[in-house]
């Protein structure tokens, strides 16, 4: 008899988790928008299946000028997002994404062969970035913030997490620095000066946007070496100083096997400090490959790890992936 309550117990709880979506999308899923991409955003958030939308935009698109600011992609998304009683995170990219304006100011900036095959199309190109300590360069890019924040704070309930940007010269999102290791000597790059740049951003985001969670991007590549010491101290920084509030993500999160405890790069979200909350981000567009299975696998591996949130990208959304899933 206990037998049979049980095999019955299980199939009526099956029957829910798959055909109730409260019950089966119980991890919070975003999709990852790029602002060249957000005429799909309405389209996103107005989606059952997902939490809302991670908003990426270059800080060349919101001040084309010195004197000119455009918050027109981020009001419209921030507005979606009250509408369709859903929730945005938010990432201000420098980096590549500085606007050229900026680079007119006498700042040191460094220069390289730029590629990704991973969320981009895969070709070089060339790339320049501001040194992220510059001091112009912060002066510049505080303004900017500062700005937007008197946007962005008057959503408070529409905010899910404002990215902490701006230290790293590829997308100002991620902890780390890339540049050939013959092009080193010609910066003014120290480890110090990078760790304390980092500090000083965390800092700064805490204070112009005190309401949300803040999210920081951990990373270990360093020209031609992997070095983690760097992410490690930066998440402790954080979390002592601000608790729950400071969210360490890895960007780079994948179905592969390398991606488990024992890792140098997972360990910085796996192995956190204790009490504090992590984020995953999907490494590629699995859908550009149309793998749906490694999809799959990456989807139910977020899940055993259970982060506060899981951010995929727009192809594999707009493939059908995410919902086809359950």
């Amino acid at each position: 008899m206990w037998f049979l309550k049980l095999s019955l117990a299980f199939s009526f709880f099956s029957f829910l988790f798959s055909n109730n979506p409260s019950f089966a999308h119980e991890l919070d899923t975003y999709v990852v928008i790029t602002s060249g991409r957000s005429d799909s955003l309405e389209r996103v958030f107005s989606d059952p299946c997902i939490s809302g939308v991670t908003l990426y935009v270059g800080w060349s698109k919101l001040q084309p000028e010195e004197n000119r600011y455009d918050f027109s992609i981020l009001k419209n998304a921030l507005n979606l997002a009250v509408r369709n009683n859903k929730k945005v995170n938010i990432g201000l990219l420098a980096g590549r994404w500085v606007p050229q304006w900026v680079f007119e100011k006498q700042i040191e900036f460094v220069e390289w062969d730029h590629v990704d095959s991973y969320v981009e199309d895969g070709v070089s190109r060339k790339a320049k970035a501001p040194v992220p300590w510059d001091k112009k360069y912060i002066e510049y890019f505080s303004k900017f913030l500062s700005e937007v924040s008197l946007l962005v704070n008057a959503y408070e309930n529409s905010v899910n997490s404002i990215a902490i940007t701006g230290g790293s010269n590829t997308n100002g999102l991620e902890a780390n620095f890339y540049m050939p290791m013959v092009a080193i000597g010609k910066t003014s790059f120290s480890f110090s000066k990078y760790r304390n740049n980092w500090e000083y951003l965390i800092d700064m985001y805490e204070s112009l946007f005190p309401s949300f969670p803040k999210t920081f991007a951990v990373h270990e590549q360093f020209f031609g070496f992997r070095d983690s010491s760097i992410s490690k101290h930066l998440v402790g920084y954080g979390v002592k100083k601000y608790g729950k509030k400071f969210i360490p993500q890895a960007l780079a999160f994948t179905e592969e096997e390398w991606f488990k405890e024992g890792n140098s790069y997972a360990d910085l979200v796996i192995s956190r400090p204790a009490g504090s909350d992590f984020v995953l981000q999907s490494i590629r567009a699995y859908s550009k490959s149309n793998d749906f299975e490694r999809f799959e696998k990456m989807k139910n591996k977020a899940k055993l790890l259970n982060p506060l949130w899981l951010e995929i990208w727009l192809d594999d959304f707009l493939s059908g992936y995410y919902c086809k899933s359950y």
